[in-house]
């Protein structure tokens, strides 16, 4: 079985598991985008472009009455191993857009890339 492909634009040599990765970060991150917009219908929810730094997806919160009230960043992992430069990662990318709040979003890898709600909210 090979292990690489072409990039059929540039001819630039993949692994078929970084392809497959990225693929998989991308349906995650639209995953996360869809159903942030279905909870939040008044808020503005803006994915960051690829290649862009910072976070994966920035939460403008608006109150009843479309005032802007904050933002929320969220970064989205599909990995089963964590690592602490996330979190410092996360914090600059909460600065840079003056975020109130920042969230990580672990995904465990076996799971390719499918939300499930959580087995119990923090607090109960």
């Amino acid at each position: 079985m090979e292990t690489h492909i072409r990039c059929p634009n540039c001819g630039t040599r993949i692994e078929v598991s970084e392809a497959l990765a990225a693929q998989v970060r991308e349906e995650l991150g639209a995953s996360m985008q869809a159903e942030l917009e279905r909870r939040f219908p008044h808020d503005h929810i803006e994915p960051v472009p690829k290649g862009m730094r910072g976070a994966d997806i920035v939460q403008r919160v608006a109150d009843g009455r479309g005032q802007d009230c904050g933002s929320i960043v969220w970064e989205t992992k599909n990995t089963k191993h964590r690592s602490p430069a996330w979190l410092d990662k996360l914090k600059e990318d909460q600065r840079a857009v003056g975020a109130a709040v920042a969230v990580l979003v672990s995904v465990p890898a076996r799971s390719r890339g499918r939300l499930r709600p959580p087995r119990r909210r923090l607090g109960e």
